[in-house]
């Protein structure tokens, strides 16, 4: 849960180092990034785009496929009751849809992170306020109404393709 704070950027007030940057590259630790990497990233976001994130590698077309996945861990099944309750409510209060391909988190390039800021702090809170460590349904479901300035890019666009250590 602690990795939250790093991966939606909720340190980047506190640090003066990082306060100042526009851009950040958020990557978990299971790839190697390359120069070659962050170049294809920097030019592949479009203009008006403030995040740049990856399709699932394997299709996943809406948010229950997310949730029937996480339900085979542990540590996502045991508040997913609350999470399914907290999705529903929040599908229908803001007209929001199960059906939206699931990206992975694991790699988001923010191209301008005070623009993303209301996302990732929506998508962080309420990470925590679940106790749900499985992001991704929480990503599906809040991001819908940022839809404008997100760019979706598919698992193997990435060039050259990303291979895990």
């Amino acid at each position: 849960m602690q990795a939250k704070y790093v991966k939606f950027l909720q340190f980047f007030e506190e640090f003066p180092g990082y306060s100042g940057r526009r851009e950040i590259i958020y990557l978990d630790h299971k790839f190697q990034v390359k120069d070659s990497h962050v170049v294809w990233m920097e030019k592949k976001v479009l203009p008006g785009k403030v995040i740049l994130i990856r399709n699932t590698p394997r299709l996943k077309v809406s948010i229950q496929d997310e949730i029937d996945d996480a339900l085979g861990q542990e540590r996502y099944a045991v508040t997913m009751p609350q999470t399914v309750e907290w999705l529903e409510d929040t599908l229908f209060k803001k007209a929001l849809l199960m059906k939206n391909r699931i990206m992975n988190t694991g790699l988001i390039y923010y191209k301008d992170v005070p623009k993303a800021m209301p996302l990732l702090t929506e998508v962080y809170k309420t990470v925590w306020r679940l106790a749900q460590p499985e992001c991704q349904i929480i990503w599906a479901c809040l991001s819908q109404e940022y839809e404008h300035m997100i760019q979706r890019v598919d698992w193997g666009d990435l060039n050259p393709t990303w291979r895990a250590p």
